[in-house]
């Protein structure tokens, strides 16, 4: 929203701004145009597999799932741990997370595991985990255009003079109080 009363120094901004965001890496604005019209997203490491958008492509990443959630992360691929072969190295890398951790495991694909519980049962340690995230170090990727925000910006545009007489009727009540 614009402010001040010279007319000359008034501005506004409309849509998507880093400013008020959360941390550095603000992606869901600085990839917008690819997302928008179609392109490649470079450097792209995690990508949301269904189970952490709550079992569909078509919705967000629960909050429990987005990346600046995730904080212990053990990597069974990169000789953190030891093991016989890669269902040894992912079980110790599981414990070392801990339940509510994480482990990037490397089975059928570079995957993303949020481990959800440990227990023994006799000698061995049964795992509940689900795949949040394929991962793989900085790839690009394709993406198709989905015109969201035009779709967006045209239905604000046919409310925008409802938008303006309101605000301007809220000015002038405070005003002229």
């Amino acid at each position: 929203m614009a402010k001040g009363w010279d007319l000359k120094t008034m501005k506004a901004t409309v849509g998507f701004t880093e400013q008020g965001l959360k941390g550095d890496n603000n992606f869901a604005v600085k990839d917008l145009e690819q997302q928008e019209h179609g392109g490649t997203i470079k450097k792209k490491s995690f990508i949301p597999l269904d189970p952490a958008r709550g079992g569909s492509k078509a919705k967000p990443v629960r909050p429990m799932n987005r990346l600046s959630q995730i904080t212990r992360i053990a990597n069974s691929n990169k000789g953190m741990v030891r093991g016989k072969n890669k269902a040894e190295r992912f079980v110790k890398s599981a414990i070392h997370a801990g339940a509510g951790g994480y482990v990037i495991g490397n089975f059928d694909k570079k995957t993303l595991f949020r481990i959800d519980s440990l227990r023994r049962v006799k000698r061995n340690t049964v795992i509940k985990k689900k795949a949040i995230y394929s991962f793989e170090e900085n790839r690009s990727v394709r993406v198709g255009a989905t015109g969201f925000m035009k779709k967006a910006s045209l239905m604000s545009a046919k409310k925008m003079n409802d938008f303006y007489i309101k605000e301007a009727e809220k000015q002038v009540k405070r005003l002229t109080k």
